[in-house]
């Protein structure tokens, strides 16, 4: 044997102990992925606040779109016709709101007959109609029905199909509640 030979065979293994292959580059690896596992949280828990805070605009519209509904029914029973304009929406809202209406004649019912359904349960918005017609629009069409709509908030699934239903349904069985006021005289 040369002296090469042994020279050689008393080399110590490169890397640990098994034959694994040195790990000096896998210490960046491992930062990115643990950047991109931190990053990938912080979106999580991010997302998680603005769904939540979303979810609670969402039900805070949705209630102030049933109330409004509600207020724009109880005005056309207590007044004979629903309100023309916003201020006598307004001026309508300021009166006493009805706790129950006629029932739909019809079964099942187009419109619920009583405040607690329309707002499933829930208190009535504090807030004045005034500051609720910021959020929620009511739209006054000339020949047909006021629609409710909302100003770019985020509402429920379905819940302004549901109400303009209730107005819809509400105007066809009582027909009259469209009409303009008489002017003074006639």
């Amino acid at each position: 044997m040369t002296r090469r030979d042994a020279d050689v065979s008393e080399r110590a293994p490169v890397g640990p102990p098994g034959g694994e292959p040195p790990r000096g580059g896998n210490a960046a690896v491992r930062w990115i992925i643990g950047a991109f596992l931190l990053c990938a949280i912080g979106v999580a828990v991010w997302g998680g606040f603005v769904a939540a805070g979303t979810r609670a605009t969402a039900e805070r519209t949705d209630l102030e779109v049933r109330h409004m509904a509600w207020v724009l029914l109880s005005a056309a029973v207590r007044d004979g016709r629903f309100p023309q304009s916003e201020s006598e929406l307004i001026g309508a809202a300021a009166r006493p709101v009805l706790a129950e209406i006629p029932p739909d004649p019809l079964s099942p019912p187009a419109w619920p007959a009583r405040r607690e359904e329309a707002l499933e349960g829930r208190p009535v918005p504090e807030a004045p109609v005034r500051e609720i017609l910021t959020r929620v629009r009511v739209v006054f069409e000339g020949d047909g029905p006021p629609r409710v709509a909302v100003a770019g908030l985020p509402t429920r699934l379905r819940t302004l199909p549901l109400v303009n239903g209730w107005i819809d349904a509400f105007a066809n069985t009582y027909p009259d509640t469209l009409a303009p006021p008489l002017a003074p005289g006639d």
